[in-house]
């Protein structure tokens, strides 16, 4: 690998670290994580292949980039995904685990037009 190529595939690198980052602190819905990282992680797989291998055709770049980056990434979300539910399981087990406080609205007082006795 040289230069550009290099790059390249740095970057590649960083989406898929970034990836698992955000799945495993839940940053963002993880399905739009997955979406935007196997866009992102295929875009940058094809520049690498094209700039390793000048010769070759458009659609196999395309075709490899995608097969790889797709792989990556899903192989990360799986590995990130996995470690979360652990962690999440474990804190519930051991008594840890406090869920997120959801503030609500105080409960109506509902008018029936009948007084009660």
């Amino acid at each position: 690998m040289q230069g550009a190529s290099l790059f390249y595939f740095l970057i590649f690198s960083v989406i898929i670290v970034g990836m698992y980052i955000i799945v495993r602190r839940q940053w963002i819905n993880p399905g739009v994580a997955a979406a935007v990282g196997i866009v992102s992680a295929t875009i940058a797989m094809m520049l690498t292949l094209t700039e390793m291998n000048p010769e070759m055709m458009d659609a196999q770049a395309i075709i490899f980039g995608f097969l790889i980056g797709t792989g990556f990434v899903v192989t990360a979300l799986a590995v990130a995904w996995y470690f979360h539910s652990n962690e999440l399981r474990e804190q519930q087990q051991h008594g840890d685990y406090v869920p997120d406080y959801v503030e609500y609205d105080e409960p109506e007082d509902y008018v029936t037009g009948v007084e009660s006795t």
